[in-house]
């Protein structure tokens, strides 16, 4: 249903430690919150590409090194007070950013996706990611179909990179086209 509150990917228990949210593809819904954490120690979320949600990150008693950036919430505003909950205040992007947090990250109003989170040619998720590899978690380093990261210029967010091998390089628009009806 439409009108029901959901959570996407949740977590924490006290004494919990270092989530990695990483290079994530997330629809939500409107009344759904996309990532919500509780009492963790270390925090890392980057290159997440969510859309459609409600409360895009609700995290509660976080300790321990914090990371979130690069990633691109479609949809958002920088001054909507009811987008981000940090320890039970509802705030915007902008006073997250001003925590220090998200200020590489991106806010369109649209991903430009399918809807299994493949980037389309000119999608915005496309070289906005930042370059994981220094984790040394080499799962990071191919997106979810096995295509190798970076293709281009950069990572892009969320869970697929752009094959530069097999996205064409431009549109042919079709010449005297007629509509018959």
């Amino acid at each position: 249903p439409q009108n029901r509150a959901v959570t996407m990917l949740e977590g924490g228990y006290s004494g919990d430690k270092n989530y990695h949210i990483y290079n994530n593809y997330i629809s939500a819904g409107t009344n759904a919150v996309a990532l919500r954490y509780y009492k963790v120690d270390g925090y890392y979320s980057e290159n997440n590409a969510i859309e459609h949600a409600g409360i895009y990150q609700y995290l509660t008693g976080i300790t321990g090194t914090v990371v979130i950036n690069y990633n691109a919430y479609a949809g958002a505003s920088t001054d909507n007070d009811a987008e981000f909950k940090w320890d039970g205040t509802y705030i915007s992007l902008n006073a997250l950013r001003a925590l220090g947090y998200d200020t590489d990250s991106i806010i369109p109003s649209n991903l430009g996706v399918n809807s299994s989170g493949h980037p389309n040619i000119g999608s915005v998720v496309i070289n906005k990611g930042t370059d994981l590899t220094s984790l040394g978690i080499t799962k990071l380093n191919v997106d979810k179909a096995g295509v190798t990261r970076p293709q281009g210029a950069g990572w892009d967010s969320g869970a697929y990179e752009v094959d530069g091998s097999r996205q064409p390089s431009h549109i042919s628009v079709p010449q005297n086209l007629r509509i018959v009806r």
